[in-house]
């Protein structure tokens, strides 16, 4: 008997050993003659070589690439900008036209002092001008003034009521506040508002303007600014809302008013809401009701809200508008809505799916049983006698946790047979009402369950598993109940069974795919499914059912393909690119020959078979010489020469050296592709290089002369831009002169002046040099045809002007 036990000891440890060996050998790397000969070895190191070349050469590229890059005008690309609207062939011409303009401004400048003093004079030396022009304005026309001061304080048109004045401190000396509501008035495009929120109003962020958006801000704005809107303006803004997510915003706003406002506003609307004709009453109705609640404030409208509620009644029609309508009058009359709820309260049919009509009725319905505690009779049957048991649910869902006496009564009544079938809302209810009112049960339920899902076909396991967690039961405890049924139901007709898909596959954990083995058996025309859930999760059993399949039907194997655990190819790197590894599936029927070849004894014979019609069609691709393989050929390729390495049978064999040939030779080709790539790639790199290095040794020798003359461009054209901007402001200095020198106000005049003035100065910018001319030519003729007093002013009226003005004597400048 010890004799017995140790040898059984014995075995068992010879076969452990055994096992573990095949395991190993099985998920050894893939080798072949050529991985070890010299060729191969000289081959890997050139490779190699080149590789770190090429990587050489693509860092020398980019480094090149990058300076060619930063290198094009660098740190000028800003002063180019702003050069670029210049009209000019190239910077040399450019620094000359600006060169020669400085020139002739300063040729102008000395004409002026040398032969026009008494204009340099009011140009150069005279102050005070535009304090001179004011005094004579109030002087001889102060209703100007008066509308200027007018004009400026003036509201802006159509907008919030600030003036002008008040903008512009807010606009430069305001706080956040302030220039949030200047943003919000004054909108431009692509501008949005800087704030969400406003003392706890929601305000549009996006507005157009003139929009219902920009107005509603606007008196956000107002309000957070301490300048609350009127009633007036309320009232308007309610009146311009568009959708009821903006009324829901307008009455945030409304509701923050001081309650004489608010109450005004509201009074206001509830007068007018009675004599609308859309639904949208009705939404305004309850935004003001939800409002009023909020605050605890219903008692201040609560007059007003009933008189409109009652004027609008007649117009209440359908189950919906009359539940509505019940739920706005529960809070103000509940005796009127009591008489409204009873037009409904058996439309249980009709309410039941809306998920608005289901709230209001639960609303109506606690409010009403704190004053009328039977609505319904005790033995009210709820007019389902011609109901199925789908609607019967439904009504019990609707009264649980609303009155649980009603729904407990229905769900108690209920008779669910394994013929009962019920769609997965009612189901989701039912459970609820099972698990709350007949918990103990839950056996029977759960067997009328798993029968509905085999018998009708319910399509979702997720949603069974969720009803089976909700009911106390695992995984697996559903799972073996769902198998059992599917058994029994459809038995041995197996086109019937909807149960097998790999979502339940998912479900199913290894222990219990092991005990219902037997059962996948008679479900082989889901073999591929139930297989890549073993594959997964059970690979002993995987070979077992993978050799049950083919000697069952040996076209179920067909186009059947696992991820890789037979071989390694981590020798093959660099033959073989990494991505093709990761996507190389292995034919099921590899699996069943590697068994056959492995076990003890080995049955090479039903191993041939399998691999048979893939080896040959290798072998006739090799003999018409189609053996140019793509990747995932070649794997494919190598584990067959790998599954006939491991038999000693003399046709394993013959194929096997077939096939180490065939390697090798594709092999050699791949490794020689390969060298071949990289040098045209390193050939290729080379040339970019040389022709960078050419360019950017072009470029640094003209890029100190580029420079220098981009910075005597750009300080040439600033220093004409200073020049014009004094320009400017002489010749508005110089036309408030002349202006002062007559009585009154004299735009017209002002202007004329102020542009042949500014023209003149213009003159020797040789870009601006014809247009300068041209309105100076205008302006002269203008000057020519007046006449008197109204004779277009020359300098010396200018200058008697601002010397009268100022009282004083410049007799020489005069005379000159």
């Amino acid at each position: 008997m010890n004799n017995s036990i140790l040898l059984i000891l014995v075995l068992v440890f010879c076969f452990g050993v055994s096992a573990t060996t095949l395991a190993e050998v099985g998920m050894q790397d893939i080798d072949h003659p050529y991985l070890s000969s010299d060729e191969y070895k000289k081959n890997v190191e050139d490779i190699r070589q080149k590789e770190t070349e090429l990587q050489h050469i693509t860092s020398e590229l980019n480094e090149l690439q990058n300076e060619r890059k930063h290198f094009s005008w660098g740190n000028m690309s800003f002063i180019l900008g702003g050069l670029s609207f210049l009209p000019l062939f190239s910077l040399d011409s450019l620094i000359a036209i600006l060169l020669l303009s400085l020139f002739l401004a300063v040729v102008y400048f000395l004409y002026l002092k040398k032969y026009n003093p008494a204009k340099w004079f009011i140009l150069f030396k005279s102050n005070g001008n535009l304090a001179l022009l004011l005094k004579r304005m109030k002087d001889h026309n102060s209703l100007m003034l008066v509308l200027i001061v007018t004009l400026l304080l003036s509201p802006a048109i159509g907008l919030a009521g600030t003036d002008v004045l008040t903008d512009a401190k807010y606009f430069l000396f305001g706080n956040e506040l302030e220039k949030a509501y200047i943003t919000v008035k004054y909108p431009k495009a692509g501008i949005e508002a800087p704030y969400s929120t406003l003392k706890g109003i929601k305000i549009y962020q996006k507005f157009a303007d003139g929009s219902f958006e920009q107005q509603f801000n606007l008196a956000v704005c107002e309000f957070a600014l301490d300048s609350p809107p009127k009633t007036a303006d309320a009232v308007q803004l309610i009146e311009k809302v568009r959708t009821v997510e903006n009324l829901h915003t307008v009455y945030d706003l409304v509701f923050r008013l001081d309650a004489a406002t608010m109450k005004d506003v509201v009074r206001k609307r509830l007068s007018v809401l009675p004599k609308l004709r859309s639904d949208a009453k009705y939404d305004e109705v309850e935004i003001i009701l939800a409002k009023c609640r909020e605050i605890n404030s219903l008692g201040l409208v609560a007059d007003d809200l009933a008189a409109a509620l009652n004027q609008m009644l007649p117009d209440v029609t359908g189950t919906a508008g009359t539940l509505r309508f019940a739920a706005i009058l529960v809070d103000v009359d509940p005796a009127r809505a009591s008489e409204v709820f009873d037009r409904v309260k058996y439309h249980l049919k009709e309410i039941i799916g809306d998920k608005d009509n289901e709230l209001r009725f639960k609303t109506v319905y606690l409010a009403l049983s704190k004053i009328r505690p039977n609505i319904y009779k005790p033995d009210d049957s709820f007019q389902l006698e011609d109901q199925g048991d789908g609607m019967r649910v439904l009504v019990a869902a609707l009264f649980n946790n609303t009155d649980d006496r009603i729904a407990s009564t229905i769900t108690r009544n209920l008779r669910l047979e394994r013929s009962t079938h019920l769609n997965q809302k009612e189901y989701e209810a039912l459970i609820d009402l099972w698990k709350k009112y007949r918990n103990e049960e839950a056996p029977a339920f759960f067997d009328v369950l798993t029968a509905t899902f085999i018998n009708h076909g319910m399509s979702n396991i997720g949603i069974f598993m969720n009803f089976a967690a909700r009911l106390g039961y695992s995984e697996d405890a559903a799972a073996d109940a769902l198998i059992k049924q599917d058994s029994d139901y459809h038995g041995l007709r197996l086109d019937q069974s909807t149960l097998i898909s790999k979502e339940f596959i998912a479900f199913l954990s290894p222990e219990c795919l092991g005990r219902n083995f037997e059962y996948f058996k008679t479900r082989t025309a889901q073999a591929k499914i139930i297989l890549d859930g073993l594959f997964q999760k059970r690979e002993d059993l995987f070979s077992d059912y993978l050799r049950y399949c083919y000697e069952k039907d040996p076209q179920l194997l067909t186009d059947l393909a696992y991820a890789n655990k037979l071989a390694g190819f981590s020798k093959w790197n660099g033959i073989i690119s990494n991505q093709s590894f990761g996507i190389f599936r292995v034919p099921g029927c590899y699996y069943l020959a590697s068994k056959d070849f492995l076990a003890s004894p080995p049955d090479p014979q039903r191993a041939k078979v399998l691999l048979q019609r893939n080896a040959d069609d290798r072998l006739k691709s090799l003999i018409i010489g189609e053996n140019n393989l793509d990747d995932l050929g070649f794997l494919d390729e190598l584990m067959l020469y790998h599954l006939y390495s491991g038999s000693s049978d003399p046709q394993a064999v013959e194929r096997k050296i077939v096939l180490e040939s065939s390697i090798g030779t594709q092999a050699r080709a791949r490794m020689s592709q390969r060298i071949s790539a990289l040098d045209s790639q390193i050939k290729g790199a080379g040339e970019q290089v040389y022709s960078l290095k050419s360019e950017l040794s072009t470029m640094k020798g003209r890029k100190l002369s580029v420079h220098i003359r981009i910075w005597i461009a750009s300080i040439l054209f600033s220093i004409v831009c200073l020049y014009i901007l004094t320009a400017f402001v002489l010749s508005l200095k110089y036309a408030t002169n002349a202006v002062a020198s007559y009585s009154g106000t004299r735009v017209g005049l002002f202007a004329a002046v102020f542009a042949e003035t500014f023209s003149k100065f213009l003159v020797p910018i040789l870009y601006f040099t014809v247009e300068a001319l041209f309105v100076i030519i205008v302006v002269q003729l203008f000057g020519f045809l007046r006449s008197g007093d109204r004779e277009y002013p020359n300098v010396q009226r200018s200058l008697r002007g601002y010397l009268d003005g100022r009282n004083r004597s410049e007799t020489g400048i005069l005379r000159t």
